[in-house]
């Protein structure tokens, strides 16, 4: 198995793709939730080459989340919402430390002004497709 950061990081690009494939004839409106992505590690020549690897992959795989993601504010401007927040744990971290400080994170971009435009703008839609009154 491989973890799907290797091939997309950032998936919007292909649900994108996808959507235009399924509804040719509709409006898109696209709203893409990372899982947290580390900060910028800055490189120095006294840390060695060893230390520059991890920080390598970091870069090429967080520069090319932003380019989908910037390729999709272009393409759908007002109708595309990217929710992603700095985290620095490992993948496998289950501590309830860690889970609260993710579910904190989760609760300040629901409370965000993006965030909110984008239920007040799917929640109609949502409720015509469920056929919710």
């Amino acid at each position: 198995m491989i973890d799907g950061g290797v091939a997309a990081n950032n998936v919007g690009q292909l649900a994108y793709a996808r959507a235009l494939e399924l509804y040719p004839d509709r409006e898109v409106i696209l709203c893409s939730i990372g899982t947290g992505q580390p900060p910028l590690s800055i490189y120095t020549e006294a840390e060695g080459l060893l230390e520059f690897a991890p920080i390598a992959i970091d870069t090429f795989a967080i520069g090319a989340s932003e380019a989908t993601d910037e390729g999709l504010k272009m393409q759908l401007k007002k109708n595309y919402y990217r929710f992603q927040f700095e985290e620095s744990s490992a993948l496998d971290d289950t501590s309830p430390a860690t889970f609260q400080r993710l579910a904190q994170k989760a609760d300040e971009v629901s409370q965000s002004a993006p965030f909110q435009d984008f239920i007040t703008r799917a929640a109609p839609i949502l409720k015509t497709k469920l056929g919710v009154k």
